[in-house]
């Protein structure tokens, strides 16, 4: 699955981000691809869009930007 092996990429582009972009851009979406950051967004559909124009659904990541993921309890 090469494509898993992308994604984990993406992930550690955005880890390795994340505090920075957490004060840059606090609760903002990052779309990146492969390893270049392709732009901040204010929204998730803005992003979706913006990841959408120029690549195909699975291609990238978009990702909201928090200094620590939320936590959900589902009962």
């Amino acid at each position: 699955m090469a494509n898993q092996g992308v994604f984990q990429t993406e992930l550690k582009v955005f880890s390795a981000h994340r505090a920075a972009w957490a004060l840059a851009h606090p609760q903002e979406y990052v779309v990146i691809r492969r390893t270049e950051v392709v732009g901040f967004y204010p929204t998730f559909d803005k992003a979706l869009e913006a990841a959408l124009s120029k690549y195909a659904i699975g291609e990238c990541l978009v990702k909201q930007i928090f200094d620590r993921d939320p936590v959900y309890a589902i009962f």
